[in-house]
């Protein structure tokens, strides 16, 4: 770890540690490769309140040039240490070095085509009727919550809080504790990223699910991804109903498959042991996030003279995937 022996945690827009310190083994042959904090219910709520503070106060879902250097500086920090992450996912997560290596691939070139997307302005505007006009343009939703499993949890996360972020969203990730050294990178990047404003991005590990809990069950978290077994999505379904809080499912979550316990909230879960862990190591799955959402506006003047972009400029701005 750069800078810590312990892989810490990123809340608004610093490294913490926890009272919880937990080990983390390696597959091949059980020795311990290091320490990481494993994240309280206060630490998911510190987040929460950071990322809520972050959307309503600052200017993020307000600058697209901000979002679009962010997201670029980010690629720009998992590219340089992409060496170190490959290392520690074959160690820590049970991949072969190929695999390793193909995950970290796909990632940088995913925050670098966000960022290009904070850039695009869309919306629609028809005529509707005989001089009734109507315009839709997406707005940033709020903090999206993101649950990531343990199977490729740098790129599975960056796709989720990417379109999040490019949208203009705050985000909360609650990433697994099977993965927690490789987490502490990714969180030592993240508080290098030097346009980051704090709470922004909030990302922690645990090694149970009780924030996974938090993050369904908060009213100040708008919208949630997650991406695991579709038993658990079935779950995050009937809690989040309640408050018709919107959600993204990864494939897994959709009718996919893992043969490794997802780190989701599943009542009473264990971690699994070393032997079931190194069982399989599987790169497949993909999760998303919806972040925005339309808002639309009638007019009964003749615009017929007016372009698109002119419709669009006075509703906001973001962008939804």
């Amino acid at each position: 770890m750069l800078g810590s022996e312990t892989a810490l945690n990123f809340i608004d827009g610093k490294l913490r540690s926890s009272d919880t310190l937990l080990e983390s083994h390696a597959l091949a042959d059980g020795s311990v490769l290091g320490t990481y904090a494993s994240a309280r219910l206060e630490d998911g709520e510190a987040a929460i309140t950071a990322a809520r503070s972050a959307f309503e106060e600052s200017n993020w879902s307000r600058d697209r040039q901000l979002r679009h250097k962010v997201l670029n500086e980010i690629a720009d920090g998992i590219e340089r240490r992409s060496g170190d992450l490959i290392r520690m996912l074959a160690r820590e997560n049970g991949k072969i070095l190929g695999e390793a290596g193909f995950e970290l691939s796909l990632t940088p070139c995913k925050l670098r085509y966000y960022g290009a997307l904070a850039l695009t302005e869309s919306g629609r505007a028809a005529e509707v009727a005989d001089c009734l006009h109507m315009s839709s343009v997406p707005e940033p939703i709020g903090v999206a919550g993101i649950i990531v499993p343990w199977n490729s949890p740098v790129v599975l996360s960056v796709r989720s809080f990417a379109p999040a972020l490019a949208a203009g969203c705050t985000a909360v990730v609650k990433l697994p504790g099977q993965t927690g050294l490789v987490n502490g990178m990714l969180h030592e990047i993240l508080a290098e990223t030097p346009r980051l404003s704090s709470g922004v991005l909030n990302s922690l590990t645990e090694a149970g699910d009780t924030l996974s809990r938090l993050l369904v069950d908060s009213p100040q978290v708008d919208v949630l991804s997650y991406t695991g077994s579709t038993r658990v999505a079935r779950m995050i379904m009937a809690d989040a109903a309640p408050r018709l809080k919107r959600l993204s499912f990864g494939p897994a979550a959709s009718g996919g498959s893992s043969r490794r316990a997802p780190s989701g909230p599943i009542p009473g879960q264990s971690s699994p042991t070393s032997s079931k862990k190194a069982a399989s190591s599987r790169a497949g799955s993909a999760g998303s996030t919806a972040c925005g959402h339309c808002r639309s506006s009638r007019s009964t003047r003749p615009t017929r003279n007016r372009s698109a972009d002119q419709l669009n400029r006075s509703h906001g701005e973001g962008t939804t995937r």
